[in-house]
């Protein structure tokens, strides 16, 4: 099911208030014409602008903001465009110098100071990079470059493959062998869990079996509930060694998530303290509303392909709760009260709150 221009742009907005893939809201982003080579005539996988705008021409850029969307292409693509874009959600716009800095200019002068416009800086020259960054920084609005494609995260399984065809290059230096390039290399690219299982190998070397001779409950009865966030080394954090505390983790340390460890962690293996710890710059903060997280969601790699083609309802009326967080210190404050609202947690052990700074390291407790 293909899905409309509107519904992908509103997806596509969702996606820019996220905050998952920057820290601030992008108020406008750009899809330039162009694959990561800077050619003019892209194949099917790079045809970006086609996919979210429906224009089939071979020059344009889409500029969208958070209320409109605009495509600037040039005289000879005007009538095409007139014709193929869905005029009640975009703006055809003549690009008359056909020139990308000219509709960097007009945005510095249409936006509002402060602003932060985004696009992948793989599909722009570096001078023009260069360009448009000082134009729009002359009018206090921020240009940054996003590691991640969003309209490839809208794509996704609907997304043309690249050819697999194999090249075959003659090599006098190398005696006039064969050297094949195969297209699909990157799937022999080591997995960075192979590393992982090297990096055990080594671990193994040195491994000391004592710590397993300890019985299977905590020696210091100590439960801790955080965030699954790979920047907490809790064990060098609190000074502990392993075989003396349950470290429970989940997106954002919610008790919510962790109640059926917990059970288990106090009726099974006698721990008899919690320490709840969240942290700043949680990613959980990055969301204001549920719905941001489920907009996300849908067009993430590796989500069900049903998911890409529910209409807008559907997915805002999703029941998942993903638990944004608006403030870091209430939301500690929401798990300890929380926590008295589970019959099957003990109610008589110690329960504390706290936040850890992840610039000074340090734990503030939070009451």
């Amino acid at each position: 099911m293909t899905l409309s221009s509107s519904i992908l742009l509103n997806h596509l907005r969702d996606l820019m208030k996220s905050k998952i893939y920057f820290k601030d809201i992008i108020d406008t982003y750009i899809v330039p014409t162009a694959d990561p080579h800077q050619n003019k005539y892209v194949v099917d996988h790079y045809k970006r602008l086609k996919f979210i705008s429906k224009f089939t021409g071979s020059n344009g850029t889409a500029v969208i903001t958070d209320k409109e969307a605009f495509l600037f292409t040039v005289d000879d693509y005007f009538l095409q465009a007139k014709q193929e874009l869905d005029q009640t959600c975009w703006k055809l716009m003549y690009d008359q110098m056909n020139d990308n800095c000219s509709i960097i200019n007009w945005l510095a002068k249409d936006l509002k100071k402060n602003s932060i416009v985004a696009c992948d800086p793989q599909l722009v020259s570096i001078f023009d990079w260069k360009e448009w960054k000082k134009i729009l920084l002359q009018s206090n609005i921020d240009l940054i470059p996003l590691e991640i494609n969003l309209i490839d995260l809208l794509w996704n399984n609907q997304r043309p493959s690249l050819s697999d065809t194999s090249i075959s290059i003659s090599n006098n230096e190398l005696q006039n062998s064969t050297a094949v390039l195969d297209a699909s290399v990157s799937s022999t690219l080591e997995s960075f869990i192979d590393r992982c299982c090297t990096n055990n190998i080594d671990f193994a070397r040195t491994y000391d079996k004592n710590i397993y001779d300890n019985r299977v409950i905590p020696s210091k009865h100590l439960a801790i509930l955080c965030c699954m966030d790979a920047r907490l080394d809790v064990y060098r954090m609190l000074g502990l060694q392993p075989g003396e505390a349950h470290i429970i983790r989940n997106g954002g340390g919610r008790i919510r998530d962790a109640v059926r460890s917990l059970i288990c962690s106090q009726a099974l293996f006698q721990t008899k303290e919690l320490m709840i710890i969240h942290h700043t710059d949680c990613g959980f903060t990055y969301f204001s509303t549920n719905n941001q997280i489920l907009a996300s969601l849908i067009v993430q790699p590796g989500t069900r392909k049903s998911n890409l083609i529910l209409s807008r309802p559907a997915y805002q009326n999703n029941k998942s709760d993903f638990m944004p967080i608006i403030d870091i210190e209430q939301s500690i404050r929401d798990d300890l009260a929380e926590y008295k609202q589970y019959p099957m947690l003990n109610q008589n052990i110690i329960v504390r709150g706290f936040l850890y700074d992840t610039k000074t390291g340090l734990l503030k407790e939070i009451k």
